[in-house]
């Protein structure tokens, strides 16, 4: 015979921190120790690469992003998924309403069926699609002041890389 029984799981979530100088967050919102500690780093000019391994839902991607919310920099993000691509562009955009930069970033989302339907519409290779962008348009938008988001999945959890260049 077996006895009913329940576990209730707590969240785990990192311990908050004061605002770093500088941030403005919306109203009620605190930063995790890694968030603040990734903002750091990536203020840092003597760091050129930046690993934040915090739980899955900790705000890896708000500490990734929270530069950019700041309207200080842009950014580029890559995803390994199309699923994950469209929950953080529906994510991000939702940081832009709260935290409204004075910049308004632009959100916008390339995949690869994207690029291949262009491509294909062109009579290109998807290579020679993607050739343009990296040739005319990407040396104008990345300078210094550009960081790079990377998902890196690995047995199933997400870790967010970021990458300033210097």
């Amino acid at each position: 015979m077996s006895e009913n029984s329940s576990i209730t799981l707590k969240p785990v979530y990192s311990q908050t921190v004061p605002t770093p100088d500088g941030v403005k967050l919306p109203k009620d919102w605190l930063l995790s120790w890694h968030q603040a500690a990734t903002l750091e780093a990536l203020r840092d000019p003597n760091i050129d690469v930046v690993f934040n391994t915090a739980m899955t839902g900790d705000g890896k991607s708000l500490a990734a992003y929270l530069e950019v919310l700041q309207g200080e920099f842009s950014a580029i993000g890559l995803y390994p998924t199309n699923e994950l691509a469209r929950d953080q562009e529906t994510q991000i955009r939702g940081y832009v309403e709260k935290f409204q930069p004075e910049n308004q970033p632009r959100v916008v989302r390339l995949s690869g069926a994207d690029l291949e339907i262009y491509a294909e519409n062109e009579g290109l290779k998807k290579g020679a699609a993607i050739a343009p962008l990296f040739t005319i348009q990407l040396p104008r938008i990345i300078d210094k002041s550009t960081i790079f988001v990377v998902i890196i999945v690995d047995g199933g959890l997400c870790n967010h890389f970021g990458y300033v260049i210097s």
